[in-house]
């Protein structure tokens, strides 16, 4: 798993970052997944994510995309920062990164 979110944040480097209003929330991911809803199936090696990194003030930054593990390819992605809701912390329960199916 190192190796994927390190390679993931890689990625993320070119992504400009998009500051959020007040809160990251779950549905906001969810419905960014859902518009991408086919790029996601159009392949097997195709997985969803969200990567979350706590940052001294307190907010966090979400990097959340499409990751083709086996080209190593960010296919679309965003990189929020702001507070996070309950409900996507819940989904990280503790973890850094979350792979959806």
């Amino acid at each position: 798993m190192a190796f994927i979110t390190g390679s993931l944040l890689a990625k993320f480097v070119i992504i400009p970052l998009v500051i959020a209003a007040v809160a990251i929330t779950f549905k906001q991911i969810a419905n960014w997944f859902k518009e991408r809803k086919k790029l996601k199936e159009s392949d097997k090696d195709n997985i969803a994510f969200t990567l979350k990194q706590e940052l001294d003030s307190g907010n966090y930054v979400v990097c959340q995309g499409i990751f083709n593990t086996k080209t190593e390819e960010l296919l679309d992605g965003q990189k929020l920062q702001g507070k996070v809701d309950e409900e996507l912390e819940a989904q990280h329960q503790g973890r850094p990164l979350v792979i959806y199916s």
